[in-house]
């Protein structure tokens, strides 16, 4: 038998060829899915793991406990508990909330200690030593006017005991985005001081008792890539037994986890869709080969019977002459498919060989070979039923029976099971599979109408004596199985076309997203002491506004705030179409001549109408540093006087932000003072009523805050929020009123450096603040400031669909501070030049880190949807492969007969030319036939499939989506795959000489 079978397979070794080919397709598209799907994931997480902010990154395991005196005893034991739970090495804290003595407003402010501080910030003084030393950050200093030396006095309540403490350096944040900082409970919250960092022998103090024990890890990416990390049941186990000891712990890489988890659900799930369509496309094309190669063997089955051979002798020959080439290919397509998901997917945990005793994917992809083998094996097997049933001379006969009615009724069947799959697929994680499904119905219902058709229009073509096209249409009416080619061919380029659209629309949604998120075509990350120093720096750097834009993002506010210099806006970042229309963002006033002061001292002339002493807070802004002084001015006794106090780095200029009436404080000053009420001793709580009407400078002499200043109403507002001091500017005087009831007032007075309202961008919903009052935000650490919505968009750059824009010149003018919570950017045009960065160096800026659009669109590209795209787009190759050499076999099995046929016509006068041309035009014309509908197909499928699916994996769309199936590109894949199918016709058909007689 085997000598049969390898007889047959030489005597046809072009089918058997054809054959060989669509099963290496088969098995390598089986064997790529696993190698890819497990490749990808590997990818595709750590790209997340790269691109997650360092607060993903890390775990903290907090506890609040008492020092007992001495921490650094109660640490070690703490971190030794940890350490017994939680294998690994980690970072020791302590923290604990108190309340800044002597400020204004008595701030809470967090006191820490952590392990190896000073080696991540830059430092302005030196590192804490001893109990009651503190490193103040330099924000805080400048709100506070702070230097080291200085004293401040800390209490945990507001009439406990005080805790003094010695500034005796400044700090910034070496690096703000590093693991290191990744914990919040050593960052600021929003709107609040930052930490106090002192040395750990200041918690033995007993008014720092009850403090939180931290204890923080970074996870390594493994704990994400890797199947069973800690980020996983390691994790939770973990969590289960730190609190049976009373700590908690805090695992924001959760959020991490859910987006890995999301990328590998997609990929899975786009593996899995292209591997099953691209298999049952080619165990279609077998069987379609199988019944086409058919007609050979009936006459070696009609010889094996009239021998004497059983039906299993019978079988054992047909399927064996399509078994041996399908079994040889088994070992190609699996090297084929792991090199396959390699290049697609990449290295993948497990790559190595068996034998090494890490299987990895190498099982699943081997029993997807194996399984594409047996199916394949089956719809072969299926093929040679009916030749094992049909007797000799049915067997014997040249023209076999139609079956017509048969294969209508598979077609329905097929069409109703399609149509029931892609209803049942709709809303799983295989709905990529929706449009092959739609496609089948589409190409199975055209072959069957084109079938009808070219029966039709061969009979009129030859009743009208167009030889040529009438002999071609009933070739093509008559030829078995040439509309299930043609459906193959349709289902094979639709989904080529949908692929190709898909893929293609990933580049634009990425490109769309990274647009957004960024805001400009180039982002820096940069480190300026505040809004100020940056806006200076930035024009400094770039004077003619067309390369660089100062921005600063809020994230953590509410809303979330982008702060953006309009001004320069057009030139730097183009406008993109979801960002609504282009609003004018710049308030009337910004940018106008404000008190200026140069001196070295201010003097206050002013009139005390109330019954106590007064104090005058004047905060200046240093214009080109951003720096904030704070002066108290007095006290001034009742009645008109003056009072004068020195002003240090002013040289450059300052402006005058707002002005503090400080109300009469009690005889104990170190205490809060009480709120009014009706048992509240008078000598506790006064009224202050303070007219001013002058300010001036001395060294040089000149006027700061002159008579037609001070008495313009127009130059002068209150907080937006809360109750406010009374203030009457008029006559030429400025009046402030502060009343005698509670102690927590919003008690200054700002001048208005830019109009109000500030008009600013909304995207996503009102915030409910804004609903029960009017809108204002808090900017910059200057109060609320009245906001007026100018425009709506569906989505704005950085914050997405929920945030507000505003112009950063006017934010900064309007909450002067001296600092901001939020992240220091510059935004560079595409045009921008190479030395630009040098130049934002030399004015003081320190690039913490940079960003551009093509960067972050490759991120983008390695994650799950994106990766999923390449992969169906790969599988959707290897299905039109799979119709190419179908259509392969499909000529080499007709050749002999239509041979026949056609010399049978030439004997009976047909001319040459016209028979050779009749004897490829039936097979050309299904493969053209194929094309336009798939293209059809392709169409359809777009329709009834509804919207595409999301291009990333926690859902995101563009507020505009890109076309799924674009014109161009359709109509160009569509061309590409006939001629793909063109060679491969022409080749298959080259030099028959159909006609030729002997």
């Amino acid at each position: 038998m085997l000598g049969l079978v390898l007889s047959a397979l030489r005597a046809r070794a072009a089918q058997a060829w054809a054959v060989f080919v669509l099963a290496v397709l088969l098995v390598t598209a089986a064997a790529a899915g696993p190698w890819f799907a497990a490749g990808a994931e590997r990818r595709a997480a750590a790209a997340d793991v790269a691109a997650a902010p360092a607060a993903e990154r890390t775990i903290s395991v907090r506890r609040q406990t008492n020092a007992d005196g001495d921490p650094r005893s109660a640490l070690a034991a703490y971190r030794d508990t940890v350490e017994r739970l939680l294998p690994g090495t980690g970072l020791l804290g302590v923290t604990a909330n108190m309340l800044l003595d002597g400020a204004d407003s008595t701030p809470r402010v967090s006191v820490a200690h952590r392990d190896d501080v000073c080696e991540h910030v830059r430092l302005d003084g030196r590192c804490p030593q001893a109990a009651g030393e503190v490193l103040v950050s330099v924000a805080t200093a400048d709100a506070l006017g702070l230097h080291p030396g200085d004293a401040l006095t800390l209490r945990n309540q507001p009439r406990a005991k005080p805790v003094p403490v010695t500034v005796v350096g400044r700090y910034e944040l070496a690096d703000p985005g590093g693991v290191y900082w990744g914990d919040s409970l050593f960052r600021a919250d929003a709107g609040g001081l930052d930490p106090l960092f002192t040395a750990v022998d200041t918690f033995e103090s007993p008014q720092l008792a009850g403090p939180v024990f931290v204890y923080t890890a970074e996870l390594p990416e493994s704990a994400f890539t890797d199947p069973g990390s800690p980020a996983g049941d390691r994790l939770r186990a973990a969590d289960f037994a730190l609190s049976r000891g009373g700590m908690t712990l805090v695992a924001p890489g959760q959020q991490l986890v859910d987006r890995i988890a999301a990328d590998r659900a997609a990929i899975r799930g786009g593996a899995l869709a292209g591997t099953l369509g691209t298999v049952v496309l080619c165990w279609f094309a077998l069987a379609l080969a199988g019944r086409q190669t058919a007609r050979e063997r009936r006459g070696d089955a009609a010889l094996l019977q009239l021998r004497g051979g059983s039906r299993r002798r019978v079988l054992r020959l047909g399927v064996g002459q399509l078994a041996v080439p399908l079994l040889a290919a088994l070992p190609i397509g699996l090297a084929l498919g792991w090199l396959a998901g390699r290049l697609l997917g990449g290295p993948a945990a497990g790559f190595a060989p068996p034998f090494d005793g890490a299987l990895g994917p190498w099982l699943p992809a081997g029993l997807a070979a194996v399984a594409g083998v047996l199916g394949g094996l089956a719809a072969l097997a299926a093929g040679e039923l009916a030749v094992l049933r049909a007797p000799v001379e049915a067997l014997l006969r040249r023209v076999p029976s139609p079956g017509r009615a048969r294969r209508a009724a598979v077609d329905v069947v097929l069409v109703v099971l399609a149509g029931f799959a892609a209803a049942q697929l709709w809303g799983t994680g295989l709905r990529t599979a929706v449009p092959l499904l739609v496609a089948v119905v589409v190409a199975v219902v055209a072959a069957r109408m084109l079938a009808t058709a070219a029966s039709r229009a061969g009979a009129g073509a030859l009743r009208a004596g167009r030889l040529r096209a009438g002999f071609a249409a009933v070739a093509l009416s008559r030829q078995p199985g040439a509309d299930r080619l043609m459906a193959l061919v349709a289902v094979a380029v639709a989904g080529l076309c949908a692929a190709t659209g898909g893929w293609l629309a990933g580049f634009d949604a990425r490109d769309s997203r990274a647009a957004q998120e960024l805001g400009a075509p180039r982002v820096l990350t940069v480190r300026a002491g505040n809004p100020t120093a940056l806006l200076d720096a930035v024009r400094r750097a770039d004077p003619g506004g067309r390369e660089a834009m100062a921005a600063v993002v809020d994230a953590a506010a509410t809303p979330p705030v982008v702060a953006v210099d309009a001004a320069r806006l057009p030139a730097v970042a183009a406008w993109r179409p979801q960002w609504g229309p282009r609003p004018a963002l710049v308030p009337p006033g910004t940018g106008a001549d404000a008190p200026a002061v140069t001196g070295g001292r201010l003097v206050l002339r002013a009139r005390n109408d109330g019954a106590e002493p007064v104090r005058l807070a004047v905060a200046v802004q240093n214009t080109v540093t951003g720096r904030t002084a704070r002066l108290t001015l007095g006290p001034v006794d009742p009645g008109e006087h003056e009072a004068a106090a020195d002003v240090a780095g002013c040289a450059e200029g300052c402006r005058v932000v707002s002005l503090d009436l400080l109300q009469p404080r009690p005889a104990n000053a170190g205490d809060a003072p009480p709120k009014a009420g009706p048992d509240t001793p008078p000598s506790d709580v006064a009224a202050a009523v303070l007219t001013i009407t002058e300010l001036r400078q001395e060294a040089p002499a000149g006027r700061v805050l002159d008579a037609a200043f001070l008495g313009d109403p127009r130059q002068w507002r209150t907080g937006a929020k809360g109750p406010a001091m009374q203030v009457s500017a008029r006559q030429g005087a400025l009046t402030l009123t502060l009343p005698d009831v509670a102690w927590n007032f919003d008690d200054r007075v700002y001048v208005m450096a830019a109009g109000l309202p500030l008009p600013a961008v909304l995207a996503g919903e009102v915030p409910g603040p804004w609903r029960l009052g009017d809108p204002s935000l808090e900017l910059f650490g200057g109060g609320a400031v009245p906001v007026h919505v100018a425009g709506t968009a569906p989505m704005l750059p950085v914050v997405g669909g929920s945030g507000v824009l505003v112009d950063l010149d006017a934010a900064q003018r309007l909450g002067a501070g001296g600092s901001s919570a939020g992240t220091y950017q510059v935004w560079l045009a595409t045009g921008a030049g190479a030395g630009v960065e040098d130049r934002l160096r030399a004015a003081g800026l320190t690039i913490l880190g940079a960003d551009d659009t093509g960067a972050r669109a490759a991120r983008f590209a390695a994650r799950g949807p994106a990766v999923a795209e390449r992969y169906r787009l790969f599988a959707a190759v290897l299905g039109l492969l799979a119709a190419a050499a179908a259509l392969a076999v499909a000529v080499a099995a007709e050749r002999r007969q239509r041979g026949a046929d056609l010399r049978a016509l030439r004997v009976q006068g047909l001319a040459a030319r016209t028979a050779a041309a009749a004897g490829r035009a039936g097979s050309g014309a299904v493969v053209l036939a194929g094309v336009l509908a798939g293209l059809l197909a392709a169409i359809v499928a777009r329709f009834a499939s509804g919207p595409p699916l999301p291009y990333f994996a926690d859902g995101w769309n563009p507020p505009d989506p890109p076309e799924p199936l674009p014109p161009l590109p359709l109509l160009a894949t569509a061309a590409a795959a006939l001629l793909l199918l063109a060679l491969v016709w022409r080749a298959a058909t080259a030099g028959r000489a159909e006609g030729k007689t002997r």
